[in-house]
């Protein structure tokens, strides 16, 4: 998330969004919070697209054998 200056949270909520290119996946991302700061950095997730290096990298971590 820090080479990308972004938090973790807005990292894993635009996986979620670029994750699956075709949209066979998730189709929108609902995130909860309890404080203002909270909503305002999730929200910075909707405001960029996770580069498609980034997207692989950890479509790589995930994948188990």
């Amino acid at each position: 998330a820090t080479p990308l200056n972004r938090s973790a949270a807005q990292l894993a909520l635009r996986w979620l969004l670029d994750a699956d290119p075709e949209g066979a996946g998730v189709d929108c991302a609902l995130f909860g919070a309890k404080k203002p700061h909270q909503v305002e950095d999730n929200a910075g997730a909707l405001t960029w697209t996770m580069p498609q290096s980034v997207v692989s990298l950890l479509a790589d971590c995930e994948a188990t054998d």
